[in-house]
């Protein structure tokens, strides 16, 4: 059996009927669907943030708001809880028929800010996976925010951060995404709940309402 799957399978049986429509068919729909563009088939891929932001992402790409939306879209998850930045493992899991995205959106990354080691040569991760994806693929990654993470965290937050932006001299198809300015003046973003100070690396449903939002326009904007 697969180690990696959709988020649906991943958050429980209530969520995987709706979730393989949403991998089937366009999530966007109108009376003059046939006159809009072909769906926009976006694969969504990282860690816990990706699994518990599926709701918010979801609801974004169906709601009311995307009537002004560029185009219809089609979303796919692809995450599990602590993955890091494993160009091996994503290498094997990626390769599915489900993967044939046209958009690919990153949050991946947060579970290797601890410690130096866990983000050391950095950029020879990205590359390795950046290669996974198509070059004409845009690929992008949305910066964490630094000063609303953990504090132990944010030399290995500013690293990661660092080793994105210097990849994109390197790959034409990666676009950084300023999410991480953005949720810094929102502290309250941050789920305080994870009794461990270190691991308040998630959002809550209002910063995850906010994340899908940010997305959203983004994608809005790609040709």
């Amino acid at each position: 059996m697969r180690r990696f799957v959709v988020v649906s399978l991943l958050l429980g049986a209530a969520l995987v009927s709706s979730c393989a429509a949403v991998a089937r068919a366009p999530i966007v729909r109108s009376a003059a669907a046939l006159s809009r563009p072909h769906p926009f088939d976006v694969a969504f891929v990282g860690d816990s943030n990706v699994v518990r932001g599926t709701d918010a992402t979801v609801a974004t790409l169906r709601g009311a708001e995307t009537h002004d939306a560029a185009r219809p879209y089609i979303a796919t998850f692809f995450a599990k809880a602590g993955v890091r930045l494993s160009p091996a493992f994503f290498a094997h899991e990626l390769a599915t028929p489900r993967f044939h995205p046209d958009a690919v959106v990153l949050n991946i990354g947060i579970n290797d800010t601890l410690s130096p080691d866990q983000y050391a040569r950095y950029g020879r991760r990205i590359d390795k996976f950046m290669s996974l994806f198509p070059i004409w693929v845009p690929v992008l990654y949305p910066t964490y925010p630094v000063t609303i993470e953990p504090s132990v965290r944010r030399p290995g937050v500013n690293a990661v951060n660092r080793a994105w932006w210097i990849a994109t001299k390197r790959w034409p198809n990666l676009r950084i995404v300023r999410w991480g300015w953005y949720a810094d003046q929102h502290p309250e973003w941050i789920d305080q709940s994870n009794p461990a100070p270190q691991q308040r690396v998630h959002y809550t449903e209002a910063g995850y309402d906010a994340l899908a939002r940010y997305e959203f326009n983004v994608l809005n904007h790609l040709r």
